[in-house]
């Protein structure tokens, strides 16, 4: 795929994640059927995941997520975000159980977060920060949304990186086809 091409000129050599351990490289496939709100995850940024134990970061490593819808409507289903908000000090949440894992849940109405339904069409990537608050939009469209996501990790010494954060620079970028 020629976008790994492309993040590869980026940050050097990647490995994907196994945050749940399930495989030694995990990708996870999401199904969202139209009108069920609890196909879709709440609000959060994936960096409260890891801090809660959510996969292992090996040493000299750094993170980001890529989200690629397969069969959306756009418009009607897909991925929130709040741009610019990986720069920002995070809003408070707790963690609850659900599903018998531990979750991260915002204390503030994901509203007052100033999120936006990216329109990406299938075949779309979508590459962002971990700590950059998105989640899963309801599907207001006539089929179920369908989308890949996977953590990429890259070593410290390789890849754009922010000097205030000491992060990736990317609050989110997207890659339609060759186009980045």
């Amino acid at each position: 795929m020629s976008f790994f091409k492309k993040l590869e000129q980026e940050f050097g050599p990647l490995r994907i994640s196994n945050e749940e351990e399930l495989m030694p490289e995990e990708v996870t496939w999401r199904l969202v059927r139209p009108g069920c709100a609890e196909d879709v995850g709440t609000v959060h940024a994936d960096s409260w995941f890891w801090a809660l134990g959510h996969g292992r970061m090996p040493a000299g490593y750094r993170r980001f997520k890529i989200w690629i819808p397969l069969h959306t409507e756009p418009g009607r289903n897909g991925i929130l975000c709040a741009p610019g908000t990986h720069r920002l000090p995070h809003p408070p949440y707790r963690v609850e159980r659900r599903g018998g894992i531990m979750k991260p849940v915002l204390d503030v109405d994901p509203q007052s977060l100033g999120l936006r339904l990216l329109p990406l069409e299938p075949g779309s990537v979508f590459a962002f920060h971990d700590d950059l608050l998105h989640g899963g939009a309801v599907n207001t469209g006539m089929t179920c949304r369908i989308s890949i996501e996977f953590t990429c990790l890259y070593e410290d010494s390789c890849g754009p990186v922010d000097e205030d954060r000491n992060t990736p620079n990317m609050g989110g970028s997207m890659m339609n086809g060759d186009r980045p």
